[in-house]
C-alpha cells in the first residue's frame, strides 16, 4: 500500500486536501491524498506534501457504511447551505469508527 511509504506519519487516518481553486466547486482544483505527518522533508519521488491553510473552517461530520456516501452526504450540506465559502483549503479527514465498518468522515470547509 502507497501509504507505507509515507516517512513521518502520525497515525492511520486519511485526509484528502482540496486546494488551489481557480475559482468556487466548479473550477479546476487540486485535490491531494494523504496522512498527516510530522514533517514535510524526504517527500519520496512521485509524492507532494500540503500544509493545511489557517483559518476558519465549518466542520460537517457524517458516517456510515459507504465512506464514499457519507462523503456525498456531508457535501450535499455545504452545496445545500449558504456558507460563505473561502475556496482556499478544505479537506475531509477519515477515521475508523469503533462500530465495526463504520467510517467517520468530517468536512472542514474553509470559510470567511
Amino acid at each position: 500500500m502507497i501509504f507505507s511509504q509515507i516517512p513521518h506519519k502520525l497515525d492511520s487516518n486519511i485526509y484528502a486536501v482540496y486546494t488551489n481553486y481557480e475559482g468556487d466547486h466548479t473550477e479546476p482544483y487540486d485535490l491531494i491524498i494523504g496522512c498527516s505527518v510530522s514533517s514535510l522533508d524526504n517527500i519520496p519521488k512521485g509524492m507532494k506534501g500540503v500544509s493545511i491553510e489557517d483559518g476558519k473552517y465549518k466542520k460537517i461530520e457524517t458516517n456510515g457504511l459507504d465512506p464514499k456516501r457519507a462523503v456525498f452526504e456531508g457535501w450535499l450540506k455545504v452545496w445545500d447551505g449558504d456558507l460563505n465559502r473561502s475556496y482556499n483549503t478544505d479537506f475531509e479527514l477519515y477515521e475508523h469508527s469503533s462500530k465495526p465498518g463504520i467510517f467517520n468522515v468530517t468536512l472542514y470547509v474553509g470559510v470567511e
